[in-house]
């Protein structure tokens, strides 16, 4: 059905790869992301580097949880004040607990469970950094909706992330599967804010640029309109 049809759109360059790589498509794929309301995730109050982590998702393998985690042992090691907030439920939530528990770091690994989108704007712009050590990324919307908020965003490189976050200037890139890698990039975070506050200041503009559903819309109207 896809080979036939007039319009294909994928919500990342890597899908768009994977979409024409696998079919014989007559026109090229489209790329539209997924959009964020720019005017739900914001940040009004002054941005404020501090030691306040952030990860939002399903807690499951792929998102890479359990690598954050080991990291934090070795954070909290150099930076006792650290936490590291986990909004998100998923089939490996207790895997995640018994692991934070053997660390001994339930005072600095805190699990908040699901929260409705609405509520997400302000625990953004709670936490000073936002990391998603995903293993596989359709897209990355969190990391959108992070870099609206005044996060800085560390990631990996996989997917469609590389759509969003260009290392070292919206955002920083870790290696899959790495806590040393992870620990090393958090804390050096920590210790040049200034740094990361341009960071920040590049990615939030970039998002709001690119990825409002204002902006979103309109490609998909064109695109439509040419479909037509």
């Amino acid at each position: 059905m896809i080979n036939n049809s007039k319009a294909t759109i994928a919500v990342s360059s890597a899908l768009a790869i994977e979409i024409s790589r696998n079919t014989t498509l007559a026109t090229e794929v489209a790329v539209v992301p997924m959009g964020v309301d720019k005017d739900l995730f914001r940040c009004d109050k002054e941005f404020k580097f501090d030691s306040k982590l952030l990860f939002v998702g399903r807690l499951t393998e792929k998102k890479g949880i359990k690598y954050l985690i080991q990291a934090m042992s070795e954070i909290v090691h150099k930076k006792p004040e650290c936490t590291l907030t986990l909004v998100g439920s998923g089939e490996d939530e207790e895997n995640l607990k018994d692991l934070t528990a053997s660390l001994n770091l339930q005072k600095n690994v805190l699990f908040l469970g699901a929260i409705e989108n609405k509520k997400l704007p302000s625990i953004y712009c709670d936490h000073s950094i936002f990391i998603t050590p995903s293993l596989s990324e359709g897209f990355g919307l969190t990391i959108v909706e992070a870099s609206m908020c005044s996060c800085l965003v560390i990631t990996t490189d996989n997917g469609g992330i590389a759509d969003i976050v260009e290392n070292g200037i919206t955002g920083l890139v870790v290696e899959q599967k790495s806590a040393s890698d992870i620990a090393e990039k958090i804390l050096n975070a920590l210790e040049n804010p200034n740094e990361m506050s341009k960071t920040v200041k590049a990615a939030t503009k970039r998002c709001v640029q690119n990825f409002d559903w204002s902006i979103v819309k309109a490609k998909y109207v064109e695109i439509i309109k040419r479909a037509s």
